[in-house]
């Protein structure tokens, strides 16, 4: 450089110039902070802001935060850099300066609020005990309604939830009846808000379980008709107000459990069969479960027909009711025994009862043997001929000295001879007085020849006799037919 005075004196010197550059920052940049109330203003600590300083050599530098662009011109910063308030969004400047050459660089800066997720408050929520004291907290969850992207995690202390350690989202131990429980809502902005609700456990039914059910086999498949509502509530209630439970039976304990398929109020149960029972508190929804078993016991048997036929002999009817050595016995005449004479037709009844203190009770009429006699003959081909009889009872058909027979039916077996018909025999072996005689005789209705020998057809032939009043009337009857 050439220095000159005004006497043209000059003079030549040498300078150095030396050109600092100005500390290195980014571009202006947004920085989003997590309201804490939902009020969306907060204060915000500038200080602690990740600043885009792009310069490595920053221990020298000096950080300075204007809110307006104006004080950043007339380097009026912001007092309290730490304890900014912002409400909803605010826009700043912040100014970087090198101690050390003075230089300095400035950026604007964004700031805006966020938010926590929105929920729904629940204050409190009630749980039935547990075997094993363990609690499903997920139950609670959603009542909150929170956003799909939002989360939630339940911890036993507020420090649990801040520090987010130990926080469950669902199993939870509980270890008395009444316990606060803290919330950690988080959005997928990371804004997290912490709050509470009370978890109150409430008792599942007391109740005494009933004796097994015992009741008689009222249809013979040893089964019986219960009204268990009728016979077991009050004693699994053990005096408890019945108008504060509901009883619902089942017939197993998943069923009971979960409160489905309920059985009718009047129940056909089986012998040994396993009644489930569900005992729910109507203010609570607390229930408890436990089951007992139907005893089906069987009735006694009466071996008495519905109608038995008094003889024509003059002898006593003997009834006997059955043939147990311990059932006991109440006959409609007065009696106890286990057999009766009866000598008169008429209405009777007679009730029984076993050792299982079960009883069962039939009428039965007695009927007096009425036999008014043959009415006709049917001759059928080949060599059968059939009876119809008419009077009061059940008849057996003999004929001579066989087998006597429920049918009326008899084929002709013989070549020649005398069938005799005792039609009084009655099934109780009641036997009336009566006689029907038939004689056949012999005869050949055709033959024809068969390789080397004669084949004979019998043949009975119906002579249509019995109009006849005189043969009617004498209750006997002499045919010729061609047999042999």
């Amino acid at each position: 450089m050439r220095i000159e005075t005004e006497r043209n004196c000059s003079e030549i010197v040498d300078f150095r110039i030396n050109v600092f550059v100005a500390p290195l920052i980014g571009e202006e940049a947004t920085y989003a902070i997590c309201d804490e109330d939902y009020d969306s203003k907060t204060s915000v600590d500038l200080t602690g802001l990740d600043l885009p300083i792009l310069d490595p050599r920053v221990s020298n530098y000096t950080t300075q935060f204007f809110a307006t662009e104006s004080d950043l011109l007339n380097n009026v910063s912001i007092s309290d850099s730490s304890n900014y308030p912002v409400d909803t969004s605010a826009r700043i400047y912040v100014k970087v300066t090198n101690n050390i050459t003075g230089c300095s660089s400035e950026i604007p800066l964004d700031v805006t609020i966020e938010t926590p997720p929105v929920y729904t408050p629940v204050s409190s929520y009630e749980f039935c005990e547990t075997p094993d004291n363990f609690v499903d907290l997920s139950e609670i969850t959603p009542l909150f309604e929170l956003p799909a992207s939002a989360t939630v995690v339940y911890y036993k202390s507020r420090i649990d939830a801040e520090l987010q350690r130990n926080g469950t989202v669902n199993r939870y131990q509980y270890f008395t009846t009444n316990e606060t429980v803290y919330l950690r809502f988080e959005g997928a902005n990371g804004c997290s808000y912490i709050d509470s609700l009370d978890v109150q456990i409430n008792p599942n039914p007391v109740f005494v379980t009933p004796q097994d059910l015992e009741a008689c086999d009222d249809n013979g498949n040893a089964s019986a008709l219960y009204n268990f509502s009728a016979i077991q509530d009050t004693t699994i209630l053990n005096g408890a107000d019945a108008a504060d439970f509901t009883i619902t039976y089942h017939k197993s304990e998943q069923n009971a459990s979960n409160g489905t398929e309920v059985l009718s109020e009047n129940y056909r149960a089986f012998d040994g069969e396993q009644i489930w029972f569900r005992v729910e508190n109507n203010q609570t929804n607390c229930w408890s479960v436990g089951s007992f078993s139907t005893v089906v016991n069987p009735s006694p048997v009466i071996d008495v027909i519905d109608n038995p036929t008094l003889c024509l002999d003059g002898n006593p009817l003997v009834l006997m009711a059955n043939n147990s050595p311990i059932d006991t016995y109440e006959w409609s005449t007065g009696e106890s025994s286990q057999s009766i004479e009866i000598t008169e037709a008429g209405l009777y009844f007679v009730k029984v009862t076993n050792e299982y203190g079960c009883d069962l009770l039939k009428e039965f009429t007695v009927n007096a043997a009425v036999l008014l006699g043959i009415d006709v003959f049917h001759f059928q081909q080949p060599s059968k001929v059939s009876v119809e009889i008419s009077g009061e009872g059940i008849y057996e058909y003999q004929l001579d000295d066989g087998f006597t027979q429920t049918s009326n039916v008899f084929p002709l077996e013989v070549n020649y001879g005398f069938l005799k018909y005792d039609l009084g025999r009655k099934l109780l072996e009641c036997l009336a007085d009566f006689l029907l005689k038939l004689l056949v005789f012999s005869s050949w209705e055709h033959f024809y020849i068969y390789h080397d020998c004669i084949k004979k057809i019998p043949y009975v032939l119906h002579l249509n006799l019995l109009t006849q009043p005189a043969l009617n009337v004498q209750k006997h009857l002499t045919i010729i037919v061609d047999l042999d």
